[in-house]
C-alpha cells in the first residue's frame, strides 16, 4: 500500500507500467518537474521520522515549504495552537525533533503537509501515534479540506476516519488485505 502511494506521489518510479498525475507521466517526468508536481500534492509518511529532519528544531521543519515568507514562528505557534491545543508554547518550537515523541512528531508531520495546501493529499496512515483528541481534530481537518474540494487518498487501519469522511458518493476499499 505505501509503495503505490509513492508510486503516485513519484518518489518511486514503476519498473513496468507507467503513473499518470495530472499532465505528468512517470516514465518521461523531468526530474526538474517533480518539484512542481510536489506543490499540487501533499504526503504524509506512515512513520514520521521519515519525513522530518531529527536534528533540527520544530519551528524550522516549515522552513523548507514554498512560500517561506508566511512561515513565521508566530505562524507555526498559531498551527500548532489550532489543530493541537494546550501542547504549544513558544519553548517547543525551540525543542530539537529527535527529542519529541511518536505523536508529537507525526502532528508535525500533518501540520507541515496541510500547510501546503495542495490540491491532493496523500495520508499513509495519518493517525498513528496521536491521542484521540488530536485524532479529532485532525478528521475535522480533513473535512475541511474535503468541503474545500481537496482530494484525500488515504491509507489507514483505523476505521473511524473512514467513517468519519468517507459519504455516499465516495467510493473507498476497506479490506483487511490489500
Amino acid at each position: 500500500k505505501t509503495t503505490l502511494l509513492r508510486l503516485i506521489y513519484m518518489e518511486l518510479f514503476p519498473q513496468v507500467g507507467k503513473v499518470v498525475v495530472d499532465k505528468y507521466n512517470s516514465k518521461n517526468i523531468k526530474p526538474r518537474k517533480i518539484p512542481y508536481l510536489r506543490r499540487k500534492i501533499g504526503m504524509v509518511f506512515q512513520h514520521a521520522d521519515e519525513a522530518l529532519n531529527l536534528n533540527v528544531r520544530v519551528k524550522d521543519i516549515f522552513a523548507g515549504l514554498p512560500y517561506p515568507e508566511h512561515i513565521t514562528s508566530d505562524y507555526v505557534h498559531r498551527k500548532l495552537e489550532e489543530h493541537f491545543p494546550s501542547e504549544v508554547d513558544y519553548s517547543f518550537l525551540n525543542r530539537p525533533i529527535k527529542y519529541l515523541s511518536g505523536g508529537q512528531k507525526q502532528r508535525l508531520n500533518l501540520l507541515r503537509t496541510l500547510s501546503l495546501d495542495t490540491e491532493l493529499l496523500i495520508l499513509d496512515e495519518p493517525l498513528n501515534g496521536l491521542d484521540f483528541v488530536s485524532i479529532k481534530n485532525m478528521i475535522d481537518l480533513l473535512r475541511t479540506k474535503q468541503e474545500e474540494g481537496k482530494g484525500i487518498l488515504l491509507i489507514s487501519h483505523n476505521e473511524e476516519i473512514f467513517d468519519s469522511l468517507g459519504t455516499a458518493d465516495r467510493v473507498y476499499l476497506r479490506s483487511e488485505r490489500v
